[in-house]
């Protein structure tokens, strides 16, 4: 909508409403089993003035703050459950997210429902899995979709994506890192984007003042990165151009 010009009316009653808010939270922690659970939640609700647009033509937006009201809430949850493990130094972690956000739209005198949910997942670990090998992972999945006037919307989004990294330990002196990356966003009825790194160093320790290193970045030569967002009355695609694939030597020193 660039090709408008936009007009601001403000609000003429100085009224002030009031909000509500609940939330709670849980931690336990058993450092015999290794075992960690938090669990949150948050609720909020309450009355705002009614922030609405008329259109004019073809060529003006009127932006109003009402003086009307309306309802709005909302509601989130999370869990994040873990598990150490002491005989490879390492964790596993779960990650679980809700958010439930409900309000309106008024747009040219209409008013219309506005509802919208997003689900996450995520797993993550990073510990040995030999005493010449260690392994950091992360993934996650997000799912949203909202609802309009009562019916739900077919422009839901889903994003994934997982980060790996191995790190190999042929002799003391020397460190070799794989690492890859993994994107998915797939936004209503249109194609899905799909986009992978791969990036590999490598690491030869002198001493310990003295490192020589070599870093390739990007050697399947992505060019760009895209993703979805949906949030309250909004939805956005990103999209992002990318350095091709370059290669860095060199050496670091500490006095």
């Amino acid at each position: 909508m660039r090709n408008y010009k936009y007009l601001t009316q403000g609000r003429t009653d100085l009224e002030q409403l009031p909000g509500y808010s609940i939330d709670g939270e849980i931690d336990f922690r058993d450092p015999i089993s290794g075992w960690y659970l938090k669990g949150s939640a948050y609720w909020s609700a309450g009355r705002s003035f009614e922030l609405t647009r008329y259109f004019i033509g073809d060529d003006y937006i009127v932006n109003v703050q009402s003086n009307d009201v309306n309802d709005y809430s909302l509601l989130s949850a999370s869990a994040e459950i873990s598990k150490a493990f002491t005989s490879l130094a390492g964790k596993i972690t779960g990650i679980f997210d809700y958010t439930r956000y409900t309000s309106s739209i008024l747009q040219n005198s209409i008013v219309t429902d506005y509802d919208s949910d997003s689900y996450s997942a995520g797993l993550r670990y990073n510990g040995g899995l030999a005493s010449w090998l260690s392994l950091q992972y992360s993934g996650d999945y997000v799912y949203s979709l909202y609802y309009t006037g009562g019916k739900r919307s077919g422009e839901d989004n889903h994003d994934m994506s997982h980060a790996l990294t191995l790190s190999f330990f042929p002799f003391r002196s020397m460190e070799l890192d794989l690492s890859g990356e993994y994107y998915f966003s797939k936004f209503g009825s249109e194609s899905p984007v799909h986009c992978f790194f791969l990036d590999l160093s490598a690491w030869y320790f002198v001493n310990s003042r003295l490192q020589f290193f070599i870093h390739a970045r990007n050697l399947l030569d992505e060019r760009e990165y895209a993703y979805s967002y949906i949030g309250p009355l909004e939805a956005v695609r990103y999209s992002y151009r990318i350095r091709p694939m370059n290669i860095l030597v060199g050496a670091q020193i500490k006095f």
